[in-house]
């Protein structure tokens, strides 16, 4: 098979392969004398004054650990114990692997580089006396997000910043429109109204619903979690027990909403005040070994031997 290019029919590879093994028997004039030959019996003339030459290049490859050609590191016969590593690993401080492959557990060793966050040496950022490690979750120092227990940074994004007032009355005529977004828009914002004080209580407004004979019900259903997800409640708070729906009605009215409902209303209530919507963890959880806090490159579980 040949292949055409700016109208002239070029060698295969097979015939190139075949020029290629030539050169060990013949010199580079030799070459060029059986190219202009393979030239003039398998191309097409055209009008097309182009013309390639091929230069071959014979390059020796020398391997870094034992000196010797004709092979790669990763085949090398004489590979030293380690793999040829001479540095210390990262992990646990051992010569011979690197942190990705380090079958022992971290060994905390003396910091000896220079602070990312002020400059100075002697340090690491997360112990940085200057500009102490802050957590992304909460906002709050002195600890990183994985082990975050603070009421969280709430995304008010796209919430209305109203009066208490004015977002009660929004919450209550979105109930009796049966408006279920509507609803939950409003119950934000009433949330973030209260925030600050601290006031805004979840079971409160379920008690109020039910004096007034509202037609939306909040029901607290008991739902599995992933492990890095997390039920947070309106205000910021982590790690509820409870999944905060809004319903039309305080039966479930299909078959497949009744797995988690609470018996009746006042386990209900006792529910929402341990409840809220589910969100992501905010770590990273890893896929080699289920951990939260890593991924699987830095996971020192082997990933080709996973436990039983």
């Amino acid at each position: 098979m040949q292949t055409m290019m700016h109208g002239h029919l070029l060698p295969t590879l097979a015939t190139l392969g075949e020029l290629l093994g030539a050169t060990e028997a013949m010199g580079r004039a030799e070459m060029k004398e059986t190219m202009a030959s393979a030239e003039a019996e398998e191309m097409t003339p055209v009008a097309c004054t182009y013309s390639f030459s091929l230069d071959l290049v014979v390059l020796e490859l020398t391997l870094n650990s034992c000196g010797q050609t004709g092979h790669f590191a990763r085949e090398c016969p004489d590979k030293p114990a380690g793999g040829g590593l001479t540095g210390e690993c990262y992990n646990c401080g051992e010569v011979g692997h690197n942190k990705a492959d380090c079958p022992n557990p971290r060994v905390e060793r003396e910091f000896t580089g220079t602070c990312n966050s002020c400059g100075v040496e002697g340090h690491a950022a997360r112990n940085c006396p200057t500009n102490p490690m802050k957590c992304r979750l909460c906002d709050k120092e002195g600890h990183k997000a994985l082990d975050c227990k603070e009421r969280r940074l709430v995304d008010w994004t796209g919430i209305p910043e109203l009066e208490s007032g004015e977002a009660w009355r929004k919450l209550v005529d979105a109930a009796r429109a049966k408006d279920l977004d509507a609803f939950r828009n409003s119950l934000k914002a009433y949330a973030r109204s209260l925030a600050d004080s601290g006031d805004f209580d979840l079971v409160a407004v379920e008690e109020t619903l039910r004096t007034d004979c509202l037609p939306i019900f909040l029901i607290a259903k008991k739902q599995e979690v992933a492990p890095n997800m997390t039920v947070i409640d309106m205000l910021g708070n982590p790690d509820r027990k409870y999944v905060l729906t809004v319903q039309l009605s305080d039966k479930p009215r299909r078959a497949k909403l009744k797995e988690g409902w609470p018996e009746n209303a006042e386990q209900n209530k006792e529910r929402l005040a341990s409840a809220g919507f589910l969100q992501d963890r905010g770590v990273p959880l890893c896929s080699n070994c289920g951990e939260l806090g890593h991924i699987k490159k830095v996971s020192v579980l082997d990933s080709n031997n996973p436990p039983l």
